[in-house]
């Protein structure tokens, strides 16, 4: 029935001159099913890590802002702003930053009593420092003042 010294290949079983071997539709499907539900599990570990990774850069942003408001007091010998609630682009201009509005939107109240960062996708997810505290916290944003 089979020749000898032939390839797995040339012994499988024909029909109308095409080959057999090959996978099923049924193991196709499986394998895909399987990735769909390994590529599901990845994704959530995804969205964690990045909304960690969002945190870390408001957190680093606060600590820069901290630091810059110490420098300003050094120049002019008060905290910014004077008086009235300062957004993002003034932080920027005043305290010689470079704060992307991307993620985060900045805010400073007056006489640098309180520095705040709120997500801009998750307005929920607020962090703040202040004068005596430069270690950033975690803040209801409608309570605190955030912009």
């Amino acid at each position: 029935m089979f020749k000898k010294n032939l390839t797995p290949l040339e012994n499988s079983y024909s029909k109308n001159g095409y080959s057999l071997t090959g996978f099923t539709l049924l193991e196709l499907i499986t394998v895909i099913i399987i990735i769909g539900i390994l590529a599901s599990l990845g994704m959530g570990n995804l969205n964690s890590f990045k909304t960690k990774t969002l945190e870390k850069e408001a957190k680093a942003n606060l600590i820069l802002i901290h630091g810059a408001e110490k420098i300003y007091r050094m120049e002019t010998g008060n905290y910014y702003p004077s008086a009235g609630y300062v957004t993002t682009s003034d932080i920027n201009t005043n305290l010689k930053l470079a704060l992307s509005t991307n993620n985060w939107t900045y805010g400073i109240s007056p006489g640098f009593t309180l520095a705040c960062a709120k997500s801009v996708t998750d307005p929920s997810n607020c962090w703040y420092v202040t004068i005596s505290s430069e270690t950033p916290h975690t803040c209801s944003c409608t309570s605190s003042g955030c912009p």
